[in-house]
């Protein structure tokens, strides 16, 4: 392609970081979809001993995302009717970006605002807390380590026996 040369081993480490991107990324929709988030950082506070602070602030970052879909229809439809009465040319390619970014953007910094303001006055402390739930380890843990761990281990093995590419480094 001119002064571009693509050789394979680009190609092939170009693939090999987006399907590492793919797997860790499809793990986490794993976890965010198959279980209650607010059990997760629960578990990761009483097990793993995660400080409250930042837990909770993950939980409610988690907890806006879908608000900033939300918001993001409702302006969406709200402009559909505002572009009927302005001239086609104001609103066309990164016009039109701006006109959903900047609003979405200034909202949701807003009600992170408003949420650590909340955070704040309800005196979050990284000394000994007290659960009101409870996360035990159950046997659904323990099987998905297991197989977590021969997924990982099969196919650490089918990648020494059967390669899909000749490149071994």
């Amino acid at each position: 392609w001119g002064i571009i040369q693509i050789s394979t081993e680009s190609i092939v480490r170009g693939l090999h970081l987006s399907l590492r991107t793919i797997t860790v990324s499809m793990f986490g929709i794993l976890l965010a979809l198959t279980s209650e988030i607010v059990m997760i950082f629960y578990s990761l506070m009483q097990h793993l001993k995660v400080k409250p602070k930042i837990a909770h602030a993950f939980m409610a970052a988690i907890r806006m995302v879908p608000l900033i879909f939300t918001s993001l229809i409702q302006l969406r439809r709200s402009l559909k009717m505002r572009y009927q009465m302005i001239d086609a040319s104001n609103y066309r390619g990164l016009k039109r970006l701006k006109h959903l970014l900047i609003p979405i953007l200034s909202q949701n910094i807003r009600r992170a605002h408003q949420l650590s303001v909340a955070m704040e006055s309800k005196g979050f402390k990284d000394g000994p807390r007290t659960y009101y739930y409870k996360a035990p380890f159950s046997y659904k843990d323990i099987l998905f380590i297991i197989c977590v761990v021969a997924i990982l281990i099969i196919a650490f093995y089918l990648s020494q026996y059967f390669p899909i590419t000749g490149i071994t480094d």
